[in-house]
């Protein structure tokens, strides 16, 4: 790894690890604006919070675990859940002493006109992008840095030749597989036409592939992969749609195959603030989805036949986490 890609990764985990200074105020702002911290004042179901006040449960139980995890909420038996007296305090729409109001003007008023500063502040303002793929590629690219090793003992262990990567970005995993196993196929398979065409003009190395496909077409491939990858796309699809691409990555892959997959997790034990928050951006979005937890991927890899041979994490601050699947041997007379 390059002293500069050191210190460029180092210098993503601050930024990200500062973002969490920001979670509390936002979490007190839901709180306030939707009354939650007076109604959790006494233990309850989020089940039940939810179909009284007629919020979306989803998204109720993502505000819940930031709240945990930033210390507002605690978690009580049974399933409840109630907020700490300080902050009820604070944030309640009926004590005097509460300061929600100041909370909600920044938020609704600050907030929003700091955020729109980029538009005004240019004579000619661009347009406010709806396609981030580019800026998604990018920051793929800073996790790269410190999974990359990860990956290359895999393929050293596994003696791979036909690797398939799902969603590629940039393509810069493959590339640089491709600077240290020269001899290898790689393809990479990504839905953004974009972003197909700068990783083509990126590629150090002519034999990379790449294709504009959905991985949920199922694409068939000239030859049998021995190793599939794919990195932080698995939020991009909701919980059937994971376990069709679990399937299709099965029965694509030779028979002692692996699969590389990297993700954060919403349930990951260090850095709880940032991906709980991550996931409530993720669940809010209308083009993503909850993060995956630990016991899901469990779930997925035991339903289509995969073993977890290792699981590691490589970014704490955000909860990202790399997993080494292998296929598992079928008993005879199985299909």
């Amino acid at each position: 790894m390059l002293v500069n890609e050191i210190v460029r990764m180092n210098n993503a985990r601050k930024w990200m690890k500062s973002n969490e200074s920001f979670l509390p105020t936002w979490h007190a702002y839901i709180g306030y604006r939707y009354g939650l911290f007076d109604r959790l004042e006494k233990p309850m179901p989020i089940s039940m919070l939810a179909a009284e006040d007629q919020l979306d449960e989803q998204l109720l139980n993502c505000w819940v675990e930031t709240g945990i995890a930033v210390g507002h909420l605690k978690k009580k038996g049974k399933g409840r859940v109630k907020s700490v007296k300080s902050i009820r305090r604070q944030m309640s729409k009926f004590d005097k002493s509460s300061v929600g109001v100041l909370v909600e003007e920044m938020m609704r008023l600050h907030i929003p006109t700091l955020l729109a500063f980029d538009q005004k502040l240019s004579k000619d303002p661009h347009p406010d992008e709806d396609d981030y793929g580019h800026v998604v590629a990018e920051t793929s690219a800073l996790i790269e840095t410190i999974a990359y090793p990860k990956l290359n003992s895999v393929i050293k262990d596994t003696k791979a030749k036909h690797i398939l990567d799902l969603g590629s970005g940039y393509g810069g995993y493959l590339n640089r597989i491709a600077a240290d196993h020269p001899d290898l196929s790689l393809t990479g398979i990504e839905i953004n036409e974009a972003v197909v065409q700068e990783a083509a003009r990126r590629a150090d190395h002519k034999h990379i592939r790449f294709k504009q496909e959905d991985i949920l077409s199922e694409i068939e491939h000239d030859e049998r992969p021995d190793l599939i990858m794919m990195n932080n796309a698995l939020y991009y699809f909701n919980e059937g749609e994971r376990s069709k691409i679990f399937d299709y990555i099965y029965r694509s892959l030779v028979s002692k195959g692996s699969f590389v997959m990297i993700t954060p997790l919403a349930d990951s034990e260090k850095g709880l603030a940032f991906p709980a928050a991550f996931n409530s951006f993720m669940s809010g979005h209308e083009d993503m989805h909850p993060l995956p937890t630990r016991e899901e991927i469990k779930q997925l890899a035991d339903t289509h036949r995969f073993k977890i041979k290792n699981e590691t994490a490589v970014v704490k601050e955000g909860g990202w986490h790399f997993f080494h699947l292998t296929k598992k041997r079928l008993k005879k007379g199985t299909a």
